[in-house]
């Protein structure tokens, strides 16, 4: 399985609404990188998607990437760059706040190693664009930035960057596959 798409996301969405669930979670694991598995998980209620969140925030290789409310209009969800539908629950908690905002105030400092230079270029497929500037854009553009352990996890629109969080070097970029 890859990175889910909003088509993909819709199907599940409306999967779980026939079922009469009232939340759908989609969990992101980079246990799979490159390709990043998404699974959608369902819960009946407020606790049941609130113990998933905890669960998933407990796991440094799984992100919850998107929390719906299956009772709720569906497009307007899939409009949004990520739905997150459950009342008194953020995204993010003020720790991981604090490490994204810690992550974008230092594009600066951020460096690649020779050897990741040819890595990077190949995941990416960048022939005569510079890897290193096209990663500072994709940070500088992304819709989740995730510090788990010694790494921060980068979600732009079209890749997914891994950057250690002590040195500022990029450790690998994966492009989403299409679906």
């Amino acid at each position: 399985m890859i990175a889910a798409g909003k088509e993909e996301i819709g199907e599940w969405f409306v999967k779980g609404a026939e079922k009469g669930r009232k939340y759908m979670l989609v969990v992101c694991d980079r246990m799979e990188l490159p390709d990043e598995a998404d699974s959608p998980y369902y819960t009946d209620s407020d606790d049941g998607a609130l113990s998933i969140c905890r669960a998933v925030r407990s796991d440094p290789f799984c992100t919850v990437m998107e929390l719906c409310d299956l009772t709720a209009d569906r497009d307007e969800q899939l409009s949004e760059r990520r739905a997150w539908r459950l009342p008194g629950l953020s995204d993010t908690d003020d720790e991981s706040e604090y490490e994204q905002n810690e992550l974008l105030e230092n594009l600066d400092k951020i460096r690649i190693t020779k050897m990741g230079l040819e890595r990077i270029r190949k995941n990416l497929r960048l022939e005569n664009e510079d890897p290193l500037v096209r990663c500072i854009d994709a940070i500088r553009q992304a819709h989740t930035i995730i510090r788990r352990g010694k790494n921060w996890y980068v979600h732009a629109e079209d890749c997914v960057i891994t950057v250690n969080a002590s040195s500022y070097t990029i450790i690998t970029a994966h492009k989403h596959r299409e679906i």
